[in-house]
């Protein structure tokens, strides 16, 4: 999803850093019952769409409550430093504009239709859990692996990879 937005180097600074600190933070585990873990990949989906389109859309809370705090922290402090934004609210602002921005640079309607749907419905694909980390390839204007934790929330999103993860 933000793969698109990569276009500007402000925003690829943004998501080399929260892939950075993901890759720093390692995963981060619950100690759980082995027969209360719920492996339902549609539970990984719905934190990943939660996040995917919250970003995009200008939703700055929804999208930084989908983070873990280090990613959240780290995603602040780049956007900062990339004068995208200090705060949820103003990154996710940011985003959303360079958002419409793409849809509206689209060589045709049919091809900004089809923008715009990318944006507004992420596709979530291939999941793969393996205890309280997760992986889910997002298809769209742009393929990108979103990795996430299991939290006693709910799951969060730890970090991003590029295409093919």
């Amino acid at each position: 999803m933000l793969r698109f937005l990569l276009q500007s180097r402000a925003v690829t600074a943004l998501v080399s850093s929260v892939a950075a600190v993901a890759a720093v933070t390692g995963a981060y585990r619950l100690s759980t019952d082995v027969n209360t873990i719920n492996l339902d990949p549609a539970e990984v989906r719905v934190a990943v769409k939660d996040y995917e389109t919250a970003i995009t859309h200008g939703d700055g809370e929804t999208a930084c409550h989908r983070l873990t705090e280090a990613a959240k922290q780290e995603l602040l402090a780049a956007a900062s430093r990339a004068g995208l934004g200090a705060d949820c609210s103003s990154v996710a602002r940011s985003t959303a504009s360079q958002a419409d921005a793409l849809v509206a640079r689209a060589p045709t309607p049919e091809r900004a239709r089809e923008r715009r749907n990318a944006i507004d419905v992420p596709h979530v694909g291939a999941v793969s859990i393996d205890g309280d980390t997760a992986t889910a390839r997002v298809h769209g204007v742009s393929d990108h692996v979103v990795m996430l934790v299991r939290t006693p929330a709910g799951w969060r999103v730890s970090g991003f990879t590029g295409p093919g993860g």
